[in-house]
C-alpha cells in the first residue's frame, strides 16, 4: 500500500511538472526598420529576409552597412551582427532599448554583463572592419530576484510570461493570443567614426503555439 502511495506521488508530480516543461513561442516577422534620416544615401537599400531552419526563425537584414540576424527565444533575442564597413564600430548599449509589445522602452544587457549589474554602466562592444558580433539581448526590466529556498534570478518573458509553475498551458496560450498583431522592438546604436546612427527595428508578433521550453 505504501508503495502505491509512492508511486501515485511520483507520477502526480511528473504531471504537474508538465506544465513547467512548456513556453508560449510566437512566430516573428521583421515589420520595418529606422534608420538614419540620410541613411538610403550613404548606407544603400534595405533587404529583409526570414530564414526557418530546425524549428528556429531567423530574421535578417541588411544594407550596406551592417548586416545583423535577430533569433527571438522566451526571454532574450539572439544578435548576430556584422560590420560590411571598412571601419570599426561601436555598439552603444546603455543607449540601447527594448521596446514592449505595451510600448514601453526599457534598457537592454548583453552576453557578459553580471545579472545584479544590469542596472549598471556598459562598455560598448567594439565590431572591427569586416568583423562579427555574436551576442543576446535582454531587457534589464524584465530580470528580478527571487528569494527563498528555490529562489534564484528569473527572467520574464518577452512577448508573454509563462511562469514555471504553470498547469494549464491552453489557459496560458488564450492569454498569450491578445499579443498576437502587436509589435516589439530593438533600439541599437551604432556608433561609426564618432556618428552614432541609431536602428530601431519592429518585429511584428504573429500566431502564438505551445513549445517545449527547453
Amino acid at each position: 500500500m505504501k508503495k502505491n502511495i509512492i508511486l501515485s506521488f511520483v507520477i502526480a508530480l511528473i504531471l504537474g511538472c508538465a506544465g513547467s516543461m512548456q513556453k508560449i513561442s510566437f512566430d516573428m516577422n521583421l515589420d520595418q526598420v529606422e534608420r538614419p534620416k540620410d541613411a538610403k544615401e550613404r548606407f544603400g537599400e534595405i533587404n529583409t529576409t526570414v530564414v526557418d531552419s530546425l524549428g528556429k526563425q531567423y530574421l535578417n537584414f541588411e544594407d550596406d552597412l551592417i548586416k545583423a540576424q535577430f533569433l527571438f527565444g522566451y526571454s532574450q533575442i539572439g544578435l548576430l551582427l556584422e560590420n560590411k564597413s571598412e571601419h570599426t564600430m561601436k555598439i552603444n548599449w546603455d543607449n540601447a532599448a527594448w521596446i514592449s509589445p505595451s510600448g514601453n522602452s526599457s534598457r537592454v544587457i548583453h552576453s557578459g554583463v553580471r545579472l545584479m549589474d544590469r542596472n549598471s554602466p556598459q562598455s560598448p562592444s567594439v565590431v572591427v572592419r569586416n568583423g562579427k558580433l555574436s551576442d543576446i539581448i535582454i531587457p534589464s526590466d524584465n530580470i528580478y530576484f527571487e528569494s527563498g529556498q528555490y529562489g534564484g534570478w528569473r527572467y520574464l518573458g518577452l512577448i508573454h510570461h509563462t511562469s514555471v509553475m504553470t498547469m494549464d498551458m491552453q489557459a496560458e496560450l488564450s492569454k498569450a493570443k491578445s499579443q498576437v498583431g502587436k509589435t516589439c522592438g530593438v533600439l541599437l546604436p551604432i556608433e561609426i567614426e564618432g556618428v552614432q546612427n541609431d536602428y530601431i527595428f519592429t518585429f511584428a508578433i504573429g500566431e502564438a503555439t505551445i513549445k517545449d521550453r527547453y
